[in-house]
């Protein structure tokens, strides 16, 4: 389970690193293609251990050039940049939340 206050690096998930409570960083790499799944299940691929977050809350899929963050309809939603959204494609920078846990979405 990755805590609630690690980086997950992605390139096919690169590496690990702390911020601050509450804060995930995932860098996820262009040539990347698989799914990556977020939520408590233990076979997702960045396990939350928020209890604000649902078992299966998200997906961050590959989408043409870039990717797309879908909710897989959490209990709580799931925000871009503190809004509210069910599927939305991703840039840069953008701070993705599920239940209490932050994570930046950064492509490599």
């Amino acid at each position: 389970m990755i805590p609630t206050n690690t980086t997950v690096l992605a390139s096919a998930i690169q590496t690990v690193e702390e911020l601050a409570p509450g804060r995930v960083k995932l860098v996820v790499g262009s040539g990347y293609t698989s799914a990556i799944t977020i939520g408590r299940k233990p076979e997702s691929t960045i396990v939350l251990g928020d209890p604000n977050a649902s078992r299966a809350h998200a997906e961050i899929r590959p989408h043409g050039a870039g990717f797309v963050m879908v909710d897989m309809g959490s209990t709580n939603g799931s925000r871009i940049n503190g809004v509210r959204v069910s599927h939305q494609e991703l840039s840069d920078g953008d701070e993705l939340t599920f239940g209490n846990t932050r994570i930046r979405f950064e492509a490599s």
